[in-house]
Formats: C-alpha cells, structure tokens, sequence
C-alpha cells in the first residue's frame, strides 16, 4: 500500500485529502504542526509521498522538503495559494514531481497519484528505454532517473520524435498545468543535465520549444 503524508496547517484541508485518498485505496495520514515533521520518531523510510503546503508557521515547505529529504529521498507535491513563477522553480527545483495552486480539485490531485503509482510501463527510442513506474531512463545498462514532470515531457516526446514541442503545449496539454511556460525550460535543462547522452537529440527550436530528433 501506498503511504502519503500531508503536511498543511489547514487541519479541514487536511481531513478532506486524507478521507478522499484512503477512501482511494491508499494509507494517508496528516500533520498540521510543521515542527512535529521534524521529529525523529517519524520513520520516513515507509513513506512514498509528501503532500506539502509551502506557506506554514515557522517553516515554509520548501526549506521543510529540504530538510526532510537531506537525508531521504521521498516523492514530493507542493499545494499552495502561491502562483508565483519564482516560487513553483523554487518548489520543482527542490526535486517535487508536481506543485498545484490552491484551491484545486481532489479528485484531479488523486488521479495525478494514481497515475504515479501505476503498474509499470516500458517505452523505447532508439537506444533509450524509460519505465514509468520507477522513472528510470535505461541507456548503454545504466540507470537515470527523473521526477515526475521531467518523465512525462520525455515520454512525450519519445512517442512523437521529430516534431516541434511548443512550451505552451508541454505546459497545458502535457504536465496539465496552468504553470507558466517558462517552468518547462526548467524541467527541459534539468532533463538535460540528468542525461547528457540527449546532447545533441533533445534540441531547442529558437522562439518556439524543443525537438527530440
């Protein structure tokens, strides 16, 4: 089973997610004092994914996140009323797979998990194999891996190869997010440095987005 810990100081927020996704099939549990996540008798070994909220008393989640995964490596999304561009790069960049502005639908923010959590599945590209269940790129028997937006814009773009990506697209139509396009060049460098094999396959079509030839 799937273990979720939400961390929000909304306690009704957190009631809600928690009911709906243990009502999913999966084991969720919520802390609403940012300060309790700190604790050493959390084991953090036995959770899959974090639920965070950025804006909290006395720590924001962002520094929360990094703290937690300093010495862990546990799958992250952000929740917050805060839209601004700076801050969703602060939040993907700590290595979060998602972050959704607030208010947001449950139901879409389940089906987002359910779809992270899925039964596995192989695509390969010339010499490339990437698996969705664990996001690992397999090139030359050796291993890559990438976060959750990172995975779809590359799946994406291996099962249409050769064709021009507009940042807008890979935003709404691919990551459906309402994100500024500009996140993308984020998750596009990030791909990159990841797996620098894509040197000179996954290139950028100037004014317009990117081409995997």
């Amino acid at each position: 089973m799937v273990n979720i810990l939400i961390i929000d100081d909304e306690i009704k927020l957190c009631e809600a997610i928690a009911s709906a996704l243990n009502n999913s099939g999966f084991n969720a549990r919520y802390i609403n004092n940012p300060l309790l996540v700190m604790d050493n008798r959390i084991d953090y070994s036995s959770i899959d994914l974090i639920i965070c909220d950025i804006k909290m008393p006395y720590i924001n989640g962002i520094d929360l996140i990094k703290k937690i995964n300093k010495e862990n490596s546990i799958k992250v999304i952000f929740i917050s009323v805060n839209d601004s561009e700076d801050i969703i790069i602060k939040g993907l960049e700590t290595g979060a797979i998602d972050y959704i502005t607030k208010p947001f639908s449950i139901k879409v923010l389940i089906t987002k998990i359910n779809n992270l959590f899925s039964q596995p599945k192989t695509i390969k590209y010339m010499d490339i194999t990437i698996d969705s269940a664990t996001r690992h790129v397999v090139y030359m028997n050796k291993f890559f891996e990438l976060n959750l937006s990172e995975y779809i814009i590359l799946e994406h773009m291996f099962k249409f190869p050769k064709v021009i990506h507009t940042r807008e697209k890979l935003a709404e139509d691919v990551l459906k997010s309402d994100s500024l396009s500009n996140t993308v060049d984020v998750h596009i460098c990030r791909i990159r440095k990841k797996l620098p094999f894509l040197k000179g396959r996954l290139i950028t079509i100037p004014k317009l987005g990117y081409k995997l030839e």
